[in-house]
């Protein structure tokens, strides 16, 4: 019996009629349920962001046993119901990942924020670096500020048509906003995508 890569319990547990005839999923229902989905937009820097869920405490907690305890089997759940959309709505956008510090990526022996987009087949560059190991979980709002200028973009994107900018969460967006800024030469079209964002982001919705 195939059980939920999450709570280990069958697929089936908690599932309605509907969803026991049609899922496919890598989760059961009671933890998809508890992912809440984002049905809003917000913008950094003018750019509308896509955001699939709210950032919760379940979603965190399904990150850090991801990325923290290494549980890379758990990569593709987050996207999973979102892959036909997403091939749709950004065909031929190049993805480019928001920077690790290199310390993190060595630590986990591979990097998250590429593990979850894995199943695309969008290409992906790497092409920017945080010149800091600097947290932005621990930093004030001066110091994530200065976080803007943490990052550089160490390879050539002339190439490159279509940017989609892709991460695991938003919070402040300082990140974000670190690599439109690296970016700010490229004269092609940048989109924003990430998984999930924090609500407070969303006071800022874009019409």
């Amino acid at each position: 019996m195939d059980r939920c890569l999450y709570c280990n319990q069958s697929l089936e547990h908690g599932a309605t009629l509907i969803e026991l005839l049609i899922n496919h999923d890598l989760l059961c229902p009671m933890c998809r349920h508890e992912l809440i989905r984002n049905k809003k937009k917000f913008s950094i820097n003018n750019i509308p962001v896509d955001a699939c869920y709210i950032y919760n405490d379940f979603f965190s907690s399904l990150l850090v046993q991801y990325k923290e305890c290494m549980d890379e089997a758990l990569k593709s759940v987050f996207l999973f119901n979102h892959r036909l959309i997403f091939h749709v709505k950004y065909w031929g956008y190049t993805l480019v990942p928001m920077p690790s510090s290199k310390d993190k990526i060595k630590d986990r022996g591979f990097n998250h924020v590429l593990g979850m987009f894995e199943w695309c087949k969008n290409e992906k560059y790497c092409c920017l670096e945080k010149t800091s190991n600097q947290k932005q979980v621990t930093s004030t709002s001066i110091q994530r500020q200065k976080m803007i200028g943490n990052i550089r973009c160490t390879k050539d994107v002339k190439h490159i048509k279509k940017i989609l900018l892709i991460d695991d969460v938003c919070t402040t967006g300082s990140t974000l906003k670190g690599a439109l800024e690296a970016l700010s030469s490229f004269e092609g079209k940048i989109k924003i995508f990430v998984i999930a964002t924090h609500p407070l982001n969303l006071k800022k919705v874009v019409r």
